[in-house]
């Protein structure tokens, strides 16, 4: 019987998010009860509890992008836009999900990524739009396709050894689109640019209008 690879890179991620929401959500309950009270207040509490609340929104986020993935767990597309307002409220951009349907857990972590991916090439004044067809738009002044890394995840090759790790969400794109067997090409649409994946990418076109890149030809 063929054994299945371990993830653990994902199995690290999980272990970590798991064990650590438990005790920010104690803080952040006991937070709220101490408001209740009126035991406590001012600027430092309040302090404590946008911190723990940014805390919550990172453990929320990691747990989907760098966890463990299974193929049949299912996300709402309430949840996942959720978890992305949390995560970026004060980034300076925007990162938004267009879809109305679940998704499957695999797909949000991969979207994820590419999100963070995309995330190292923009500006605070761009625009990350997640799309549930496996599709990614990135509007602003600088745009992901000028990042030597986002070259090196859609065109293959070997990561540079001093990556940081501040860049490990760019491996574990290219690791998650492996394990899903699928490829990754881009287009530069004036001030877009759209990423979007696929089994058989090379026979896809893009509708070039500028609200909204849709697959044509399949």
């Amino acid at each position: 019987m063929k054994q299945t690879k371990l993830n653990i890179p994902a199995l690290l991620g999980a272990r970590i998010c798991h064990d650590m929401i438990s005790p920010v959500g104690a803080i952040s309950n006991g937070l709220e009860l101490l408001s209740l009270t009126g035991d406590i207040a001012g600027p430092e509490v309040e302090l404590i509890g946008d911190g723990v609340t940014n805390a919550n929104a990172r453990l929320k986020f990691f747990r989907l992008a760098f966890g463990v993935a299974g193929a049949d767990q299912m996300v709402s597309a309430s949840e996942i836009t959720n978890i992305l307002n949390a995560y970026y409220c004060d980034k300076g951009y925007q990162v938004v999900f267009a879809g109305s349907e679940d998704m499957k857990k695999s797909d949000v972590k991969l979207l994820f990524l590419l999100a963070l991916c995309c995330e190292s090439g923009m500006t605070r004044r761009g625009k990350v739009t997640l799309y549930s067809d496996m599709m990614v738009r990135c509007e602003g002044d600088v745009l992901p396709n000028t990042h030597a890394l986002f070259t090196l995840l859609r065109n293959g090759g070997v990561w540079p050894v001093e990556l940081e790790a501040a860049q490990v969400h760019f491996p574990l794109a290219r690791m998650a689109l492996q394990a899903a067997d699928l490829q990754i090409q881009c287009a530069l649409n004036g001030q877009a640019f759209n990423v979007w994946t696929g089994a058989d990418l090379p026979d896809v076109l893009i509708n070039r209008e500028p609200t909204r890149p849709l697959r044509q030809g399949t």
